[in-house]
């Protein structure tokens, strides 16, 4: 292993809210005097984090403006699925799934939160073969397991 020198100089607060206010200065004018253009802001990233806090309704209309954007993004579409699902909208969250499965069939999180949607659903037999294709794309997964075993004990098709 190596060694590394870390050297800074910490300033005091006062200090740090003048350069900021120079430098918003300087930047709020500009060349010729025009305002500086706003940096267009991620409604993908903006959703993620909306969410993430817990405003679930909230991020929806941002994820719909992220799909917008980007239609062919399974990322956003599995993410997306995943809110509809936890506000038990799972009609729309099994759409945004399957377009998810659809545009990355590789994809083992994909049809896991399609196995989600119909675990929600109590629709065992839907969830059996989603749990099926993701076992076949990754046979040593944990989680996949976990869930084929979870299946098994709510069926009472434990022999397998």
């Amino acid at each position: 292993m190596g060694m590394a020198v870390v050297d800074f100089k910490m300033s005091p607060p006062e200090l740090v809210a003048q350069a900021a206010l120079a430098a918003g200065e300087g930047a709020a004018t500009g060349a010729a005097g025009a305002a500086p253009a706003q940096p267009k802001r991620d409604p993908y990233a903006a959703a993620l984090v909306m969410a993430g806090d817990g405003d679930l309704q909230g991020s929806l209309e941002l994820f719909d403006e992220a799909i917008k954007d980007e239609p062919e993004e399974a990322e956003r579409r599995q993410a997306y699925a995943q809110v509809l699902y936890k506000l038990q909208r799972f009609e729309d969250a099994e759409a945004q799934a399957k377009k998810a499965i659809e545009l990355s069939p590789d994809s083992v999180s994909a049809r896991m939160v399609l196995y989600s949607i119909y675990v929600g659903q109590a629709d065992f037999e839907s969830a059996k073969v989603a749990l099926a294709q993701a076992s076949e794309l990754d046979p040593d997964n944990l989680d996949v397991l976990k869930q084929v075993a979870f299946i098994a004990r709510e069926s009472g098709e434990v022999d397998g």
